[in-house]
């Protein structure tokens, strides 16, 4: 028989979560383990779409599971350890491996959290030569910081830095307390007093102060030093990189199911396991690329490099344009598990909603279930089960098994969840398909309580406007992304159109509709070859023939829906490189034999196009803008709607303003 083991988890959203599970599953494969990630959220947490995962705490059955791996330090970090032990209570009931704790009543496993923050700090006095640190530890119940603490005190102490100079800021840490904080920081003007660093409990908060002092103009490490401590990949990309912590999370997760295996066959007295951390020393401390396989202090390498494994990004980007794109205009389960199969190599995979008539969630029905690649049949018979039993057990597969949890909640209401096979994905890749999934399941369930998972949806609800919005920015952003465009330039092109059409007299409605459909202007940009998107050099005239098939290619992709947002989208697609004159592409079509719609973004998208960098030129001058508009007014575009450009080009820059593009 197999052990079967719960590993939860507060999101895949944070980094080191997808690491640690990833240890675990290693574990598992190994040692022949089932396993069941539940990513439950951290209680009590301020952060909303945290919260909301809460509801899976409801439906853990211990008698279920021969033992948990529980990260305490981030799911209990805002209950503190009394009321989250309270809570867990009939999990305690059962062999627990805690992470990121402490408790003389349990087996604990922890970084080695005080080396390696005593280390950090000596490497800042000594090297960098700070006399003034700040500490934004996270809150007082956060026992993982209360080690950070004890490392930085520890260093000061016997460095002989006076500790009048240690600051120590007992806050959240998630965006809002983050920027709130570097404001804090910028208005103390200690940085002017002292050679200044900041200390962060994780790579995120850490980039988010970092990126909140060089809005303000502050110049990293010349002005404050930031350093993180979860070793997040994230932070080798920022710009200057991040010094961290690594903390080989991903060896806790491992280490922490065969410490479990071992406490349920013979038993293990408590006890806390500590295992190593590296510092990674980085630019945003000073330690540049000229310091490139040095040593500090402590004969550590200097870490700049990037990993020698990444995600293969453009796969997944590609994999969800086409994935998002059947969410929102054929929701069929049977193909969209067929992808995650094919796609993904996700064999295993369960859609369960909460049933209506059930109090407290107690039943759900299961829409679709797949085990081992193969559909299995789900009907009126086998569809409802007890929610706590997750996956009713004659659907489980036979052979062992690694599956995660994830939730699946809309806005404020909570819809089912989707248990699915983990692979070695980028843990966000199960956070963006349940996203995905529940978006389109909160607009089926407006019309309809499914047994049968494969049904048309005949009609969208007035959520699925919501949904399509967000998806539609999204898809277009993925198009322009391809060209080197930021995904403001899709949100700046939205309201442009807006004040455009609503100047020229355009109904509330047409409004409306022009605001969601002109984002996809260049959607059909997919379908062109990188090459020739970011070419730099001048087209040659078949590649510029290419370049101009994007309006014929996005107009195929969007003109058979149903819905009028989709339909403007294709003829705003298929038109705005129409020119008044009639000398433009792909029709030649003259004056307003051109749509409105396709008038409109002719004007705004080269609007935005000269005012902003492009990978072939730089912006233009406001000046040199209205005069290339003055010159073309009659000719390229309509000359009216250039007359509403040049009449209101403050309104234009104050929204190119609020939509800056960052790269």
């Amino acid at each position: 028989m197999r052990y079967k083991i719960a590993a939860l988890s507060s999101s895949f959203n944070y980094p080191h979560h997808p690491l640690l599970f990833k240890g675990v599953a290693k574990a598992a494969r190994e040692l022949n383990v089932d396993i069941i990630g539940i990513t439950c959220g951290s209680l009590n947490t301020p952060e909303k779409e945290i919260r909301m995962r809460n509801i899976l705490y409801n439906f853990i059955n211990p008698k279920l599971f021969d033992g948990f791996i529980i990260p305490y330090s981030s799911l209990g970090q805002y209950a503190g350890y009394n009321k989250f032990r309270e809570f867990l209570k009939p999990i305690f009931q059962k062999p627990c491996v805690l992470i990121g704790a402490d408790e003389p009543d349990f087996i604990c496993i922890n970084s080695d959290h005080i080396s390696g923050f005593y280390r950090l700090t000596y490497h800042l006095i000594d090297v960098h030569k700070c006399n003034a640190i700040a500490f934004l530890r996270g809150p007082k119940s956060h026992i993982v910081s209360n080690y950070r603490e004890k490392g930085i005190r520890k260093a000061f102490k016997e460095l002989k830095t006076d500790e009048k100079n240690l600051f120590i800021y007992a806050r959240d840490t998630n965006v809002q307390e983050a920027r709130r904080f570097a404001d804090e920081i910028i208005k103390s003007k200690l940085y002017k007093k002292f050679r200044f660093a900041i200390l962060c409990s994780g790579d995120g908060t850490a980039l988010e102060v970092m990126q909140r002092l060089q809005e303000c103009g502050l110049v990293i490490p010349n002005d404050i030093i930031i350093c993180g401590s979860s070793g997040s990949p994230e932070g080798l990309f920022s710009k200057p990189s991040l010094t961290t912590i690594e903390q080989n999370v991903e060896e806790l997760g491992y280490k922490a199911l065969d410490i479990l295996i071992k406490q349920i066959e013979s038993g293990y007295e408590p006890k806390t396991f500590f295992y190593g951390a590296l510092n990674s020393y980085r630019e945003s401390c000073g330690c540049g690329l000229n310091h490139k396989g040095k040593k500090n202090s402590f004969g550590q390498k200097i870490n700049n490099e990037l990993p020698a494994e990444q995600n293969n990004l453009s796969a997944y980007l590609h994999f969800f344009r086409q994935f998002g794109f059947k969410v929102i205009t054929d929701f069929n389960l049977t193909e969209l598990f067929s992808m995650l199969k094919i796609r993904l190599g996700i064999k295993h995979c369960y859609l369960s909603i909460y049933h209506s008539g059930a109090a407290e969630y107690e039943y759900s029905e299961m829409l679709q279930a797949q085990k081992n690649g193969r559909l299995l049949l789900v009907g009126k018979d086998n569809a409802m089960f007890k929610t706590t039993e997750l996956i009713p057990e004659n659907m489980l597969p036979e052979e062992r098994y690694t599956l995660i949890v994830e939730p699946l909640f809309y806005q404020d209401e909570q819809l089912g969840f989707i248990t699915m096979d983990y692979i070695d994905h980028n843990g966000l890749i199960y956070e963006a398909i349940a996203a995905q999934i529940a978006g389109a399941i909160k607009n089926k369930l407006q019309r309809d309580r499914l047994y049968i998972a494969n049904r048309e949806l005949k009609e969208l609800s007035v959520e699925l406007e919501y949904s399509q919005r967000e998806i539609v920015y999204r898809l277009s952003e993925i198009a322009e992304t391809r060209s080197k465009e930021t995904g403001n330039h899709v949100k700046r092109v939205a309201e442009y159109s807006r004040l455009i059409a609503e100047k020229y007299g355009l109904s509330g409605k047409e409004l409306e509709i022009i605001e969601l459909a002109s984002p996809m202007h260049d959607i059909g940009k997919m379908g062109i070859s990188d090459d020739i998107l970011n070419k730099t050099d001048r087209l040659t005239s078949e590649e510029f023939e290419i370049i101009k098939s994007h309006t014929t290619i996005g107009y195929n992709i969007l003109k058979n829906s149903g819905r009028e947002v989709l339909t403007s989208a294709a003829l705003i697609a298929h038109q705005h490189h129409e020119r008044f004159d009639g000398s433009g592409y792909p029709y030649g079509l003259k004056g307003e034999q051109i749509h409105v719609y396709g008038r409109i973004v002719a004007i705004v998208d080269v609007f935005d196009a000269l005012a902003c960098d492009r990978c072939y030129k730089k912006a233009w001058k406001i000046d040199d803008i209205v005069h290339f508009f003055e010159n073309e007014r009659g000719r390229q575009f309509d000359p009216v709607m250039t007359d509403i450009l040049l009449d209101n080009i403050e309104e234009f820059r104050k929204i190119l303003s609020m939509h800056k593009d960052t790269f």
